[in-house]
Formats: structure tokens, C-alpha cells, sequence
């Protein structure tokens, strides 16, 4: 703000400026304080009324409306979805503008798609579903001859995936099975394309898990399909595992979006009748969870997922093998109770607190000890979210 009163930048530039900022720091947020909403408001008047003025500089121009754009998604984020469909709707077409004014610019094409995207998104919360999908389908359209002008930009590719996803989910919703499982199988091979493109890149691995587990669902619960859901899970479990036992010293966190699921689709497995899937699946998880907890025994989050996922696999196996989950619940216990004497963690006491009062196990469940470590761990670290005493 100071900056912008002494006139040291214009007011694209400084709408440029804070609109990632208010973004940002609301992303979260379910409302704006009093404050907050009128400096946000001041902006959005001014946002809008700059797009009725087109500037001297296009970049200024296409600065000021993606900004917008912007702030359209924090309104999204509140769910104020009538003003967010305005403001993103006045944002789309500026971007248009300048991409139709301006061919030889990409960047001022590929975000017109994003906010082709963005307000798909937008007017399908608003119920208008149809428009949501022809939205989609003109940034997907776009995205593609980008794609297809500039293949090293591999940001465009990701992005013109992930919209296919999306859309595959609308077209799933209204029973159009066929064209969903090509537009998923399409956005998975990108994405798999991609990894293999940049395997050093957390951000790629990350999407294509999402992608990838999404696709895994869809066979699911749409077309019943459990083995070809079955082989996209263990897909990424394989995946996992060659990442851990690589020689890149970034291994395990490439490897983190994909073994995410394993519980879950454990989980799911037994839901629907595949005891032994399940247990395999669990058990697998189980054992990537002790193995990379002891390759980096300094990594506290490490070893709480192998206390996690351990009572897991105790719940798994609580009704078809007491004996057997007794035994994963105890190896919670255990994790918990050495990390709480080596490290202090006040998280790690409240999750012990949390495994010893709720758990099934007459053999793990202690609560007069849980009630001690929960007022422990609130005491330490009074102010944490993650310590609920």
C-alpha cells in the first residue's frame, strides 16, 4: 500500500501485487473479518474498474486481469459463487481480449484457458453444469494447441490434463462411462509421461498420484472394475518403491504423494469383500512405513506415519484376526512411546494419548494413562492444533 501512495508503482501493478497475497492468505478461510472484507472490497472495485480501461501495455493489461481472476477465487473460496462467476466472467474475457489481439503471446492465451477453467468451476457450484463442462471443454481446447505449438512447455500439458480429469468426473456423474474412462486413461498417461520426464520434480509425482488414484476410484465405484483398480494401486506402490530404493537423496519425498493411498485402498479393499487384497495391501504399507522410519530415524513425521498406518492395519485386522491386530496396535504403542522419550514431541504424546483411550485392543487401551499424556501434551504445547487434549 505504501508503495503504491508514493507512485511508485501503477495500479495493475500493485492489483498484480496483491491479489496472490489475498489468495493466499485466505485460501482457508470460510469468511472475511470486517477489516478484511473492506480492504478486500476496496481492491475488487478497483480490479474491476481498471478492466474497463485497457491500458497502453498489454502485459500490464493481462497483469491486472489475472490478478482479478485471482480474487475471483478467493470469493470462490468463501462461496460468494454469484460474485465470484462476475468478477471471473469480467476476467475471462479481458483475457480473450488480449489473447486474440495478441497471437504471438502464449502466456496471454493459456491464461484466458485457466480462467476458462476457474469459471467452469465456478458455474458449476452455481448448478449451471452445462456451461461448467462447455467452459472446460474451450480451456481443454485451447490448452491442446498450446500443447501442440510448444511441447517443452510441459506446465501446459499438466494443466490440460488435470482439466480432463475434471471433466471426466462431470461425465461420470451423468453416466457417460465411455468418454469419462478415455479422458481419465488420456489425463493419466500424460501424467505418467510427465513423471517419467521430470522425476526430480515432487510437483509431477504429486499429480500423477492425484491422477492416477483418481482414475483407480472412478473403475471403482463406476464400473465395479476391482482388478483394474487393484493394478492402478499397486502401480503406485511399485512406483513408490523404486523411488526408496533409488540413489536420489530426495527419494522418499518423491515418493510421498503416492503412498498416501495404501492405507486407504486397504481399507477399501476389505470394504468390498477382498480380505486378502486388503491385508496385502496393508501389510506392503505397513513395511514401507518401518523402512523408510528407519532410514531416517531424525524424520518425526516418518515415524508418526508408522505409528499411524500400524493401528492401521490393527483396525484392518481387528475382526478377522484379533491375535494379529493386537500385535500392530502394540507396535503403535511402542513407535509412540520411543519417539516421545527421544524427541519430547507434544504431538507425538497427544497421538499416544489419542491411540490409548479410543483404540478397541483391551490390551493397548489404557485411559487413566491417556488422560495423563493429553494434559501433558496440552501443557507443552498449548497453542498447537495438532495437540487436542
Amino acid at each position: 500500500r505504501m508503495v503504491a501512495e508514493q507512485g511508485l508503482a501503477t495500479a495493475r501493478e500493485f492489483l498484480a501485487a496483491y491479489a496472490p497475497l489475498a489468495k493466499s492468505l485466505y485460501r482457508f478461510r470460510s469468511d472475511l473479518g470486517a477489516d478484511e472484507r473492506t480492504r478486500f472490497d476496496n481492491m475488487l472495485t478497483k480490479a474491476l474498474a481498471l478492466l474497463e480501461r485497457p491500458g497502453r501495455d498489454p502485459a500490464e493489461e493481462h497483469r491486472a486481469a489475472f490478478a482479478t481472476l485471482e480474487l475471483a477465487d478467493v470469493l470462490l473460496n468463501i462461496k460468494e459463487y454469484e460474485r465470484s462467476a462476475t468478477v471471473a466472467r469480467r476476467a475471462v474475457e479481458t483475457l480473450r481480449r488480449l489473447a486474440d489481439a495478441h497471437p504471438d503471446r502464449p502466456k496471454f492465451a493459456f491464461d484466458h484457458a485457466q480462467g476458462c477453467a476457474q469459471l467452469g468451476s465456478i458455474v458449476t457450484e452455481l448448478g449451471q453444469i452445462d456451461d461448467g463442462m462447455k467452459l472446460r471443454r474451450q480451456a481443454i481446447r485451447v490448452g491442446t494447441g498450446l500443447a501442440e505449438r510448444f511441447p517443452q512447455a510441459y506446465g501446459i500439458r499438466e494443466a490440460v490434463a488435470s482439466w480432463n480429469g475434471v471433466l471426466a468426473g462431470e461425465h461420470a456423474k451423468r453416466g457417460e462411462l465411455d468418454l469419462a474412462d478415455r479422458l481419465h486413461l488420456e489425463a493419466v498417461d500424460v501424467h505418467r509421461v510427465l513423471v517419467a520426464e521430470y522425476p526430480d520434480q515432487w510437483q509431477r509425482h504429486h499429480f500423477y498420484s492425484a491422477s492416477v488414484h483418481t482414475y483407480a476410484l472412478f473403475l471403482l465405484e463406476r464400473r465395479g472394475d476391482v482388478d483394474r483398480y487393484l493394478s492402478l494401486i499397486n502401480e503406485l506402490c511399485d512406483h513408490a518403491e523404486r523411488l526408496r530404493k533409488s540413489d536420489r537423496p530426495n527419494g522418499i519425498e518423491l515418493a510421498g504423494p503416492s503412498s498416501e493411498f495404501f492405507i486407504e485402498a486397504a481399507m477399501t479393499l476389505d470394504r468390498i469383500g477382498r480380505s486378502a487384497d486388503a491385508r496385502t495391501m496393508a501389510d506392503r504399507d505397513l513395511d514401507w512405513r518401518r523402512r523408510i522410519a528407519v532410514a531416517s530415524p531424525g524424520r518425526t513425521e516418518f515415524r508418526l506415519s508408522h505409528a499411524v498406518v500400524a493401528f492401521e492395519c490393527g483396525m484392518l485386522l481387528q475382526a478377522s484376526d484379533p491375535e494379529a491386530a493386537s500385535v500392530r496396535f502394540r507396535e503403535a504403542i511402542e513407535v509412540l512411546d520411543r519417539l516421545v522419550v527421544e524427541t519430547k514431541s507434544p504431538v507425538a504424546r497427544a497421538m499416544l494419548a489419542e491411540f490409548l483411550a479410543l483404540r478397541p485392543d483391551p490390551t493397548v487401551k489404557d485411559a487413566k494413562r491417556a488422560l495423563a499424556e493429553a494434559r501433558r501434551a496440552e501443557e507443552e504445547s498449548p497453542n498447537d492444533p495438532d495437540v487436542r487434549y
